[in-house]
């Protein structure tokens, strides 16, 4: 399907669930189609074209609804849409996806910490800046952030990252401009089963800490960065462990072949020495740079 949407859904003040994803519709980011909806609680829409207003300003409007998911990934190629003005009053979220919107301003920590009952936000190619600043509230329930592919700058917060979201299972920060060192704290994220912080410019070496007591780390990437140092032991559990690109020294741990890695690469850094002759013993590894 392709352009706007017919006059006629704004009528439907029933709905409950709007479906449109993978179309070509042409979207408002305004969203003011939904003014009238007060039972609207889901919003699909991933795959569309989300464009500026006719007018060209975004039309300030209260919302009657209180969405639980909103999915509206974008295909256009729009620079600089505002976020929607709805959003400042909705405290029920528990999805939201905005990946590939062009949007204006710093990253919209207040959009979490208005809902507290989110599990996951997206916002992979948003064009964000900022820093990736942290909400005032925990939120116990978010369980996958992804700010990939934006401009944030700073460093990653260091001083209560793990008690604001301390059951986060997926962090993707990659692909911006961070700086400064891994923070230790991420040790303490027991829930933590995918990082990656790669192709940023992270320096210093890869805190001890970051394999914390109890750690669920399965996925671990740190590739084109400034790391340095040596690369540490491998806890089991570990499964993908990328370094490649950085700056690290001296040889590979006689455990970084254990028994749960499949996946590996410390390509294009200074390492020296032999490869441990464990590796004849891993019948799972499949990758190796």
């Amino acid at each position: 399907f392709i352009g706007n949407f017919d006059s006629n859904i704004a009528s439907l003040t029933s709905l409950e669930y709007f479906g449109f994803t993978e179309n070509q519709f042409e979207v408002p980011v305004s969203f003011s189609t939904f003014a009238n909806h007060s039972k609207i609680k889901l919003i699909d829409g991933g795959g569309n074209r989300f464009i500026l207003d006719s007018q060209h300003s975004l039309p300030t409007w209260i919302p009657k609804f209180q969405l639980q998911e909103l999915s509206v990934s974008s295909t256009t190629e729009t620079k600089s849409l505002p976020l929607p003005n709805f959003l400042l009053y909705q405290n029920s979220l528990i999805s939201l996806d905005f990946s590939s919107w062009k949007l204006e301003g710093d990253f919209p920590y207040w959009l979490l910490e208005n809902n507290t009952k989110m599990t996951e936000a997206l916002f992979r190619n948003c064009s964000f800046t900022g820093t990736f600043q942290l909400p005032m509230r925990s939120l116990p329930n978010l369980s996958k952030i992804d700010v990939s592919d934006n401009i944030i700058v700073g460093q990653i917060p260091s001083n209560n990252i793990s008690s604001i979201y301390p059951n986060l299972q997926f962090l993707n920060l990659s692909r911006n401009n961070i700086q400064g060192s891994i923070p230790r704290e991420l040790g303490q994220m027991n829930s933590l089963d995918s990082l990656d912080l790669s192709d940023n410019h992270l320096s210093r070496e890869i805190p001890k800490d970051i394999f914390g007591v109890g750690h669920r780390l399965n996925f671990l990437k740190l590739s084109n960065n400034k790391l340095e140092g040596p690369i540490l032991n491998i806890p089991n559990g570990l499964e993908t462990l990328l370094l490649n690109h950085n700056r690290f020294t001296g040889r590979l741990p006689s455990n970084i072949f254990n028994a749960s890695i499949i996946s590996l690469d410390v390509s294009n850094n200074h390492l020296v020495g032999k490869i441990p002759s464990l590796i004849k013993n891993m019948s799972g590894l499949y990758e190796i740079c």
